[in-house]
């Protein structure tokens, strides 16, 4: 009888996943998932340091620290889930920390200890079987841990020298971070950048979220409320308003999980059968997903992949706002006829000269 073939990964799979599609911002948020997590690094401040003459992006949280900095480099080792994480599926990080740089080092700092270790990966993609990650701790010093995570006295710094092809354009990086991790920064967390060029630092910036707080506007709706799909009640909570200078495309509904975003929306400005539908320009919030969520949302985190879920919530969130969104349509209507009657008055004046010729 011939034995059972073995199926267990070959190292030379990791170069496909080194090569998908992907972008900085998203990579890099797997990675800060993993420091925000509650049940992962519960990190209050994230740093990332992009220097651009190395070629080295550096990703520092003052979380708790790994049991083993192993962890990391191993797919699917989750811890599951937990109250408030929106990870579960134990992939992120390290697909981040393949994707990103031709050679990663980790630091991991808890109680005064700290384990380090370094993988060049193309060395992993020749050989016949995966290394091991030793799991040794040594007391801290300023030889054997980075001053950045020495300053946090407890946490995990990634180091990470870019593949060639890898650019990382800091604006469009920040703007996208700022964006996705809008809840938590408006609940605390911090999300700091620095750019070092020449051996030179520019000054750490603080990242912000970048949603007008609709709680300051003059119309506003704020909300709680659940959706049953099958047996679970999910909780959702929200605040939207009317905000001046929204275009078309910013008039949009925030949708978070957590501390981060999980999809930017006006599906939720027309009634389920489609029977009564508004533009909605001007309007804007956020709507955040409470627990029992987590399930319902894809591996990319981008997308509830429940439909009946995400069309019991936009119809929740269209009942809740659908005062708001009647103020719109008044308001374009009203602006409509403002128009009609201007060029109306225009017309006319142009005709009383002609005639006057």
């Amino acid at each position: 009888m011939n034995a059972p073939y073995d199926t267990t990964p070959k190292p030379a799979f990791l170069r496909a996943l080194q090569q998908q599609k992907w972008t900085v911002h998203g990579a890099l948020s797997e990675l800060i998932d993993n420091s925000y997590g509650p049940g992962r690094g519960d990190a209050s401040t994230v740093l990332i340091i992009h220097d651009t003459t190395n070629r080295v992006l550096e990703v520092v949280d003052d979380g708790r620290g790994m049991q083993a900095v192993g962890m990391l480099f191993q797919l699917g080792d989750t811890i599951g889930r937990s109250v408030g994480d929106i990870g579960h599926y134990g992939s992120g990080g390290t697909m981040a920390i393949l994707w990103f740089p031709s050679v990663v080092d980790v630091w991991t700092l808890r109680d005064g200890l700290v384990s380090h270790h370094q993988r060049a990966w193309a060395q992993q993609f020749g050989a016949t079987s995966f290394f091991p990650v030793p799991n040794e701790w040594e007391p801290s010093t300023p030889s054997n841990t980075p001053d950045e995570l020495r300053e946090f006295s407890h946490g995990t710094m990634i180091r990470l020298h870019l593949l060639t092809g890898r650019s990382v354009h800091s604006g469009h990086v920040t703007r996208e971070l700022s964006q996705i991790y809008g809840p938590g920064l408006r609940r605390g967390k911090r999300l700091l950048w620095q750019t070092i060029t020449n051996g030179r630092s520019s000054d750490i910036a603080a990242l912000s979220d970048p949603f007008q707080s609709p709680e300051s506007a003059k119309d506003h709706i704020t909300f709680e409320a659940s959706i049953r799909v099958g047996v679970q009640s999910l909780p959702v909570r929200g605040c939207v308003a009317l905000i001046d200078g929204r275009t078309y495309k910013q008039s949009q509904i925030a949708v978070g999980y957590g501390y981060r975003i999980i999809e930017r929306t006006n599906d939720c400005y027309q009634s389920p059968d489609g029977s009564e539908k508004y533009h909605g320009i001007g309007v804007g919030g956020w709507v955040d997903l409470g627990e029992g969520w987590q399930s319902h949302l894809s591996t990319t985190k981008d997308v509830i992949i429940n439909s009946d879920a995400r069309d019991a919530l936009m119809g929740l969130i269209f009942s809740k706002i659908k005062p708001l969104l009647e103020q719109t349509e008044s308001a374009e209507i009203r602006i409509l006829f403002e128009d009609i009657a201007l060029n109306f008055r225009a017309g006319l004046g142009a005709l009383r000269m002609d005639s006057s010729l």
